[in-house]
């Protein structure tokens, strides 16, 4: 028993190292990566095999407002689930950021 929780707390310490994020910025200027105008969190279950969660980002931002940037990302609390359920259940978050008129 000693030995799994070691090696989760290994794996668990080993994949919060990395940090992945994939951002696409539509329009130019500076946009403050802790402070998203909206988030929303993706579920995917078996490794998200199959699965797309489409988004709508101009949704998100609202009618009025154009949409700056768009990130999706596996946060640590993202991938504590995912290795505590080995794979069933993997989330990721998506966050916007709107140009304010």
């Amino acid at each position: 028993m000693k030995k799994l929780v070691l090696c989760l707390l290994v794996a668990l310490v080993a994949t919060n190292c990395a940090h992945h994020a994939n951002t696409v910025k539509i329009s130019s200027g500076y946009i403050n990566p802790d402070r998203p105008d909206a988030t929303k969190t993706n579920n995917f279950f078996v490794w998200g095999w199959f699965q797309n969660d489409d988004t709508n980002a101009y949704a998100m931002c609202g009618n009025n407002q154009k949409v700056k940037a768009v990130r999706t990302e596996a946060t640590s609390l993202n991938r504590f689930l995912t290795i505590l359920t080995f794979g069933l259940y993997t989330p990721t978050k998506t966050s916007v950021w709107c140009e304010n008129k």
